[in-house]
């Protein structure tokens, strides 16, 4: 298709950033056209975000982390904040770990050759 795809960066993580996430954003998270924290709103309301770019969002998605529940529903939670309302201009939305390392020009290459309204 030779176009470049737009990406949206989700990340479900403790807020504030710490160790990994702290230094997934000074570094291969620059190259996101949009990033999106998904926090809990028990951590965000202890540690207001600011100072972030304009790029940076740290959204409230959860009440509170809770492991009997699983993950799979503040990964869902995470999602679906980001897709309903930061999705915009993008084209994709890629979730990401706090141990992941993502080489984003490959990953848009990549990409480039899909077009992100079929399936």
């Amino acid at each position: 298709m030779g176009y470049e795809p737009h990406i949206l960066c989700v990340l479900p993580t403790a807020w504030p950033l710490q160790n990994a996430p702290a230094a997934m954003n000074a570094t291969w998270m620059l190259e996101c056209d949009r990033v999106v924290f998904a926090v809990s709103h028990d951590q965000l309301r202890v540690a207001p975000a600011s100072n972030l770019a304009n790029r940076v969002s740290v959204e409230p998605t959860h009440a509170r982390y809770n492991k009997s529940l699983g993950d799979w529903k503040f990964i869902r939670a995470a999602i679906e904040v980001a897709a309903n309302h930061h999705m915009g201009e993008m084209d994709w939305l890629l979730m990401v770990e706090a141990d992941v390392y993502v080489r984003l020009p490959i990953a848009r290459r990549y990409l480039s050759r899909f077009a992100p309204d079929e399936p």
